[in-house]
């Protein structure tokens, strides 16, 4: 039996080249954008960091776009799905990066970024990504008792 090959469709290989999604930090996933975006693209990217985002079981999830220098109006709405897909699975997203052009094809298209953490730099959005985790650790952490620590309201 021999097996054939498609030298069109997309390896493994090239879809982890083209939408890598690296955990630069605790819970804290990023996916670096560079070069040109398109709709296939933006569904790829889509698909795998919400992958990763259930596999890695991340809270923040960056999308930086430093590498893009234009988006169309099809790729920003897209962009905005990805976050609210993200935001339905728990994960707060962040953009970052984001050229003159891109900024000015979102406004147009009177995109609400609302619910969008925008950064100018990826290493401000992983800085906030760090201090928000430590933030929410430490109030999900005053609740939960210590293993050797009573409840409250529980005798000893």
């Amino acid at each position: 039996m021999t097996k054939s090959w498609d030298a069109s469709a997309p390896s493994v290989h090239e879809s982890v080249l083209t939408t890598p999604i690296i955990e630069v930090w605790d819970e804290v996933l990023c996916l670096p954008v560079i070069g040109t975006v398109d709709g296939a693209r933006t569904a790829e990217m889509m698909q795998g960091l919400l992958e990763s985002i259930v596999r890695q079981q991340a809270r923040y999830a960056i999308v930086d776009l430093t590498g893009v220098r234009v988006v169309d109006t099809s790729t920003a709405d897209h962009l905005i799905q990805l976050f609210q897909a993200a935001r339905v699975l728990g994960v707060e997203g962040v953009l970052c990066g984001i050229r003159p052009a891109v900024a000015q094809t979102i406004v147009g298209l009177g995109l609400d970024l609302g619910a969008v953490k925008t950064m100018r730099t990826l290493r401000d959005a992983l800085k906030w990504c760090i201090r928000a985790r430590a933030e929410s650790g430490a109030e999900s952490d005053a609740n939960v008792p210590s293993a050797g620590a009573p409840r409250r309201g529980s005798r000893s």
